[in-house]
């Protein structure tokens, strides 16, 4: 083969000047390094081995940072077989000996990346390229990033965490991306084998219940999987008390992000958290939060307003809320509402609460609901996400005295209207499947909802309720019912065949119909009235 003749940058004299690019996890303006032609410079570099030649190219470049990366991509062997990138940098004009500031023989294959560290900002460096062992020609693509590491890249530095009260509100945003191993912890975390090792640090401190949760979550769909382990002492002498990998309860992609919960912890006490990522995809931007969710501290459930203005939301990536809970507060920060959006699309979210002042129940087409309604809508698109309605128990037990199939929490379901704020409903409505948690002396209810609108509660029981049998023959049990309420004067009630139990009435009933179908029976106690209103 003809080989072609040497490249312009082939010796020292003759090095090709190249800009320092802003970091990411690519080059923005990659530049070809091609070695045919390249003959081997008269000074070896301290790592090349004794026996080799090793053509070589040649570049300079003006350090910005302390730390650069140097980044190379599409490794073609043009002549020779396939080999490593090797790399030698100087720190003075073209060398004369084997010094070298930093060099390396065996960069790696095809890809790969690494940070450089110890330059001096504003100071001009040498950097000579070649692909390793006698008479190989190779070709790639490379650049050179400046690298500033975050402000707590070190344990020294770890960014205090500021709690909470039972809600997430100042979260804290940073980057693994640039962060450094830091210096002990070249291990990866002992709940997470495989891990990388770079990391960012934090520290919380105890409040005076003992309790915490810490918490990470995404600031976008890419950053899926991380690790958070907690420590107690002092940096430099840290002595390690959980690991936590993927406890964050939300859904993809927030589920590989870890959450830690301290309890009976001593208060004041310093907690330092170490977050690492899984892969390098993973070291990008996240959020983290602390809050103490004791129960005598959280934040009272809004009484009462007339379509009152409350929070307004706003989903970011800047603000990394879209894949956590966002609270929604009224005037004087009482709780109504938490949105999770499930999405970093950017929007904005306005809220509005109407609750009856008396706390009495409404009804719409004859059935019940508890006059507490909470607007929700967006600018933009609808939303996969997920909202949690808070409600007290004094609005329950105003439902349960009209409407008697209102067992209790249990029962009750998410109900969403397209109308604005309103103490009535009049358009189309949707029924969501919910689930309930205790909040303190009250509760709030929880859907996954496509679209927002106005949010209210009412009974799970329709007009129509069917007897199931499968707990006993009680008839007064909700848990013998379909919709887990026992019916009562509005309802049609059916008997169905093949129940495990036939019902059996032993407290006065009154319906508006039962129909009791073949091969099936109702058993009446001696003396107890059965009043059936419409039939």
């Amino acid at each position: 083969q003809e080989v072609p003749p040497p490249p312009a940058n082939d010796d020292c004299s003759g090095a090709t000047p190249i800009i320092i690019q802003t970091s990411g996890f690519t080059c923005e303006n990659p530049i070809l390094v091609n070695t045919a032609g390249a003959t081997q410079s008269p000074q070896k570099a301290s790592c090349q081995p004794a026996n080799n030649e090793e053509d070589d190219v040649w570049y300079r470049f003006t350090a910005t940072t302390p730390k650069i990366r140097f980044i190379y991509d599409d490794l073609q062997q043009l002549l020779g077989s396939p080999n490593n990138i090797g790399y030698a940098i100087y720190q003075t004009n073209c060398p004369i000996g084997s010094s070298t500031f930093l060099c390396s023989n065996s960069l790696g294959f095809n890809s790969g990346k690494i940070i450089l560290t110890d330059f001096v900002p504003g100071s001009e460096y040498l950097l000579r390229l070649w692909s390793t062992n006698n008479d190989n020609f190779a070709s790639f693509t490379m650049c050179l990033q400046a690298v500033i590491t975050p402000e707590n890249d070190e344990c020294a530095n770890a960014i205090v965490l500021q709690n909470g009260a039972g809600f997430c509100t100042q979260p804290v945003i940073t980057n693994l991306f640039d962060a450094t191993t830091s210096a002990g912890f070249s291990n990866a975390p002992s709940c997470r084998g495989g891990a990388r090792t770079e990391d960012v640090w934090y520290k919380a401190i105890i409040p005076a219940t003992g309790n915490l949760v810490v918490e990470t979550s995404p600031a976008n769909a890419t950053v899926t999987d991380l690790v958070m382990v907690a420590y107690t002492g002092t940096c430099g002498s840290l002595t390690q008390i959980s690991c936590d990998d993927n406890s964050n309860p939300n859904p993809a992609p927030a589920a590989g992000h870890p959450r830690i919960v301290f309890s009976g912890r001593t208060p004041g006490e310093t907690i330092y958290l170490r977050v690492v990522a899984t892969s390098e995809n993973n070291m990008g931007r996240f959020a983290i939060c602390a809050t103490d969710t004791t129960t005598s501290i959280l934040p009272a459930i809004a009484p009462a307003g007339t379509c009152l203005p409350t929070t307004t939301l706003f989903i970011s990536d800047s603000l990394a809320n879209g894949y956590r809970w966002l609270p929604v507060f009224d005037n004087v920060g009482r709780i109504v509402a938490e949105v999770y959006p499930n999405s970093a699309v950017k929007d904005t979210l306005h809220t509005s609460l109407f609750v009856n002042e008396t706390g009495t129940a409404r009804a719409r087409e004859g059935k019940y609901y508890a006059d507490r309604n909470i607007a929700i809508t967006n600018t933009k698109m609808d939303i996969p996400g997920r909202i949690r309605f808070y409600i007290k128990q004094d609005e329950i037990n105003a439902l349960r005295e009209v409407d008697s199939t209102v067992a209790g929490i249990t029962n009750l379901q998410l109900r969403s209207d397209t109308v604005a704020c309103s103490p009535q409903f009049e358009k189309q409505v949707y029924s969501h499947v919910t689930t309930w948690t205790n909040y303190a002396n009250n509760y709030y209810l929880q859907t996954d909802v496509i679209r927002l609108g106005q949010f209210f509660t009412d009974g799970k029981c329709g007009p129509v309720i069917t007897w199931n049998g499968n707990k006993n023959s009680n008839w007064h049990d909700p848990e013998n019912w379909d919709c887990g309420g026992v019916p009562w004067v509005n309802s049609q009630v059916i008997i169905p065949s093949g129940r495990p139990h036939q019902p059996a009435i032993s407290q006065p009933v009154e319906v508006k119909k039962i129909t009791v179908q073949q091969n099936t029976s109702v058993t009446i106690q001696s003396g107890i009235p059965i009043k059936v209103n419409g039939q």
